[in-house]
């Protein structure tokens, strides 16, 4: 079929892997995977079909069948959470499209058992597929948060103290043309360190004064590719996770308000990083917590003073289920809880003080003008008065 043999072109070109074509009671159809990254993972499944009005306008008769003997099978053997994104798109002629009944059409859209549904004309389709895209990441891109991107351009024009939190003094001084110059990142006198890449947790080693009320010893905990932790409320579980992030980061992050003495244990956790086995402790001091970001974290802008371990650890290597309840139960805004979870709360916190010598600039904007306009108002007086004759 001649616009089968165009979808396939389209799918292709699109850069999805199309499978054997086949038919189900005369309609073609072809799955199609959309993969990505250097191994090829499918994080996306495609159905395509064509069809013309006649047989759309006897979908109901059809399409239980249909989805019962061709898309089911697919449903119930995809693997993890491909089944999210499976979508079935419907292809026709533009013309035939028209002839489609719109209820038809949103009937059919709307029924999202199993697949997301899309109707299509053959005519625009190369700009419908894939539907949901994953830019590629190259082995070299570098990995920047908002923050970095903030300072770099702030720093441009003297501004970078506009992150910090909001002081009048520094805001005089930036006036007044006697703020310190900072040094900008690329003629810091750090040299920039390879980054190695850890890619497998191999135990963790608690001591028994990391939340002794669970650990009543010392453990040795063996990790593998896949972890699974079960057991009881109040059993140290969570603690595990957080004994990887205090070796990893020096910190714990939900213990930050906390008057818990869990944090100055020593853990150690032991893990393959460039295809040899190291030991990793909980760096202290701001020092070696900078250290550890060159060591691990792409791209880290060596111009901030702050160490932000903490930070990278949540957004790179730490979803934590319970902290997004959190923000989603207490706030309302959901660009800052994404924002958040993402990037820590430290990114939203400078965006806070960002905006703070916004408004506080704005204000002063407004006072200077209205000074210029009297002074202005007072120059046209002043040019209105006749010269003192000297020789009266």
């Amino acid at each position: 079929m001649e616009e089968m043999s165009r979808i396939l072109e389209i799918v292709s070109a699109a850069g999805l892997v199309v499978e054997c074509p086949d038919c189900w009671q005369g309609i073609p159809y072809v799955w199609a995977d959309d993969v990505h990254g250097e191994y090829g993972l499918p994080f996306a499944r495609y159905l395509f079909t064509f069809t013309d009005a006649v047989q759309w306008n006897q979908w109901e008769l059809w399409g239980d069948g249909f989805v019962t003997e061709v898309i089911e099978p697919v449903y119930f053997q995809t693997a993890n959470d491909i089944s999210w994104n499976l979508y079935w798109i419907s292809v026709l002629e533009e013309a035939q499209l028209c002839q489609i009944d719109s209820l038809q059409r949103l009937s059919f859209s709307s029924n999202t058992e199993y697949t997301r549904n899309l109707m299509v004309p053959l005519e625009d389709l190369s700009e419908w597929v894939p539907v949901g895209r994953i830019p590629e990441d190259e082995a070299d891109r570098e990995i920047t948060s908002p923050s970095e991107s903030w300072l770099e351009q702030l720093d441009q024009e003297g501004l970078a103290f506009c992150l910090d939190e909001y002081s009048q003094k520094a805001l005089e001084a930036y006036m007044d043309g006697t703020a310190e110059v900072r040094k900008a990142a690329g003629e810091s006198a750090d040299a920039p360190a390879a980054i190695q890449r850890l890619t497998t947790l191999q135990s963790i080693t608690i001591q028994k004064s990391f939340r002794a009320h669970y650990y009543p010893k010392d453990w040795v905990i063996p990790l593998h590719t896949v972890n699974l932790l079960y057991g009881p409320n109040g059993t140290g579980k969570t603690s595990v996770l957080s004994a990887i992030e205090l070796a990893m980061t020096g910190e714990i992050r939900s213990l930050t308000d906390l008057k818990d003495t869990s944090a100055e244990a020593e853990v150690a956790l032991s893990a393959a990083v460039d295809g040899r086995t190291v030991e990793l402790r909980p760096p202290r001091e701001a020092a070696e917590k900078k250290e550890r970001e060159r060591q691990f974290y792409k791209s880290r802008n060596t111009n901030r003073t702050a160490p932000q371990l903490q930070n990278l650890f949540h957004r790179f290597n730490y979803l934590s289920v319970e902290e997004t309840f959190l923000f989603a139960a207490e706030q309302p805004d959901i660009s800052e809880i994404f924002s958040q979870v993402l990037y820590g709360p430290e990114t939203s916190g400078m965006w806070r003080n960002l905006e703070r010598y916004k408004e506080k600039c704005g204000s002063l904007i407004t006072k200077y003008e209205q000074n210029l306009e009297v002074l202005d108002d007072r120059m046209k007086k002043l040019s209105q008065i006749l010269p003192v004759d000297p020789a009266a």
